[in-house]
C-alpha cells in the first residue's frame, strides 16, 4: 500500500482478438488500450495499475513501450512450470516413476490441454 491507497484485484476487460492484424507488441498494445478507451477508461485513469498477463513476447513487448507495469500471472507460470514437468522425452535423462504415469496419461488425455 502507497499512503492512503488500497490494493484491489478487479477483472476490468476480458475480449476476444477480433483483429485481421496479426499480433505483434505493437497491435496487441493498440488493440488493448483501444478496448479500454472503450469502456471509458484513459491512458491517464491507468498510472497506478498494474496489469497481470501470461508470458507471451507479445505481450511483454506490448507493454515494455508503455509506461505501465505487467507482471506474470502466477497461474500461467503454475501451468508453463507442469507443463514442462510432464514432458516426456523418448531419451529423458529422467526416467518418470511408475507411479506417476497413471497421473500423467489423465492430463495427457484431459481436455483442459
Amino acid at each position: 500500500m502507497y499512503g492512503n491507497s488500497e490494493l484491489r484485484e478487479r477483472l476490468v476487460l476480458c475480449s476476444e482478438w477480433y483483429s485481421v492484424d496479426r499480433k505483434t507488441g505493437p497491435a496487441v498494445q493498440k488493440f488493448v488500450f483501444r478496448k479500454l478507451r472503450e469502456i471509458g477508461l484513459e491512458e491517464e485513469d491507468l498510472k497506478l495499475w498494474t496489469f497481470v498477463t501470461d508470458q507471451g513476447g507479445n505481450i511483454k513487448v506490448a507493454f515494455r513501450d508503455s509506461n505501465f507495469e505487467r507482471i506474470n500471472c502466477a497461474g500461467h507460470l503454475l501451468n508453463t512450470c507442469l507443463q514442462a514437468c510432464f514432458k516426456t522425452k523418448a531419451k529423458s535423462q529422467f526416467p518418470m516413476a511408475a507411479e506417476a504415469v497413471p497421473t500423467l496419461t489423465l492430463i495427457t488425455n484431459s481436455s483442459l490441454w
